[in-house]
């Protein structure tokens, strides 16, 4: 019984004595006792950007106060909540050095000790008001801060008061864009502003108009243009990226230039708005008094923008003419009034980062006018240039005679002879301009010759 008890005894003194030379080890190899009270740090430690290897332990302490002091300078913590911000007070963040040694000998790859404030962030409330506040996650906004301190992070400490609060938090969503359109009176758009209000675009992905369409439902193509265009006309005033769109042949009465889109369900024509933001964005629709409003709502947008229409340029349409035999000589018909054509280029502004960036450049060709004249004009028109023509070639042949095989004096003799009949030629017709002038002939002639008769085959209608 006595052995076995020595035994035991022996036992515990043995363990004892193992875990204190352990705990001995541990200690020594990170911070050695040397000169009764100094320490130095032998272990290979950095904290934060700081390497502590070699330095004893007050120079250690040092080294980190002097730290943090000159990052706590550097890095205000800032909360933004749409063009408001608030700048904590610098107690906020408290970074306790003699913890932070302490950590050293226990913690594999130590970082600062820091203490957060909750109380500094009451600030919030009187600046955002309660209700706002209430919303806000505490907790998760005060360990990313610690976070980021302890390591001593490089980048500014700041942060928005939005990445902290639901993605449907009440109150906050506000109205960031809004676009008008003036429905024509024989478009019934109400059905479809009621089926599309209040479409959900998440944050980083894409917004597809057709895809918001039921399968077996049918759809007015007016109707379709009309509310794409409204939802187009309120993207471009935000940051929104354009991914696909596309506009009509002419540029509709209910449009203006560079706000304009046009859905085709056949040929699968889409408009896709891609959203860069983290939080997602709502469609508001109604329509009153005739007026499509479309809203889009969500977080404030991180800058303003304004949308300009650039190079504006007018294109005048051509005259395209037919003719008929139904009519007089001198009666014309217009058949199609013409209308001008329209280009510009469509420009974002983003006011913040004074920074422009082209979104499109629309064109629209002009409408040609299509007169129809009498065919028998045509005919007269066309039996005078032949007339013409004619008259042009025996002309010429008069004046140029063969005179290869003959002698020099003969060809010479020639050429004088032809010489004075030219000379005597022009004489006459001079004379017969100046009779005619005097006599007031030849008018009819002229006036005719003004009209340019073309066919465009690309402005005819077909029949």
């Amino acid at each position: 019984m006595y052995q076995k008890n020595n035994l035991k005894l022996y036992s515990i003194v043995i363990i004892s004595s193992v875990l204190v030379l352990i705990l001995s080890q541990v200690s020594t190899g990170t911070i050695k006792a040397i000169s009764g009270n100094e320490a130095i740090i032998e272990k290979d430690i950095q904290i934060a950007t700081l390497q502590l290897e070699g330095t004893s332990e007050q120079e250690a302490r040092e080294l980190l106060t002097a730290a943090s002091l000159e990052w706590l300078e550097k890095h205000p913590v800032i909360i933004e909540m749409g063009r408001e911000e608030v700048i904590l007070d610098p107690s906020f963040i408290t970074f306790q050095i003699d913890q932070t040694l302490q950590s050293i000998q226990t913690e594999e790859t130590p970082l600062f000790t820091v203490k957060v404030d909750p109380e500094k962030l009451n600030v919030l409330k009187e600046s955002f008001g309660e209700e706002v506040f209430s919303q806000f996650k505490q907790q998760q906004f005060l360990n990313d801060v610690s976070r980021s301190a302890s390591r001593l992070a490089e980048q500014p400490m700041t942060y928005s008061f939005y990445d902290y609060v639901a993605e449907d938090a009440a109150g906050l969503r506000e109205v960031v864009s809004e676009f008008e359109v003036k429905v024509p009176d024989e478009v019934d758009i109400l059905s479809l502003a009621e089926e599309m209000n209040g479409i959900e675009i998440p944050g980083d992905a894409t917004f597809s108009f057709l895809s918001h369409l039921m399968e077996d439902a049918y759809y007015d193509q007016d109707v379709l243009n009309v509310m794409a265009t409204g939802i187009y006309g309120a993207a471009l005033s935000t940051n929104f990226i354009v991914k696909e769109r596309a506009i009509s042949h002419q540029l509709p009465a209910y449009a203006t230039l560079g706000s304009e889109a046009s859905i085709h369900l056949e040929k699968g024509q889409d408009l896709k708005l891609y959203n860069p933001n983290d939080a997602p964005y709502y469609l508001e629709l109604s329509v009153s008094n005739g007026v499509l409003v479309v809203k889009i709502k969500g977080f404030p947008l991180p800058d303003d923008y304004e949308v300009k229409v650039e190079n504006k340029m007018e294109i005048k349409p051509d005259t395209v003419m037919q003719f008929s035999s139904l009519l007089d000589v001198d009666e014309v018909k217009t058949e199609q009034e013409g209308r001008p054509g329209v280009a510009g280029e469509v420009y974002r502004y983003s006011l913040g980062d004074d920074y422009k960036e082209l979104i499109a450049e629309d064109y629209y060709p002009a409408v040609p006018t299509i007169e129809i004249h009498s065919s028998e004009k045509q005919q007269k028109q066309q039996a005078s240039s032949n007339e013409s023509e004619m008259s042009n070639e025996q002309g010429g042949t008069n004046t140029s005679e063969d005179t290869s095989g003959e002698n020099p004096t003969n060809r010479e003799k020639v050429d004088q002879d032809s010489n004075d009949t030219d000379e005597n030629s022009q004489d006459e017709d001079g004379s017969q301009k100046e009779q005619q002038k005097q006599e007031g002939q030849g008018s009819d002639d002229s006036s005719e010759s003004e009209y340019i008769w073309e066919i465009d085959p690309e402005g005819v209608p077909s029949k």
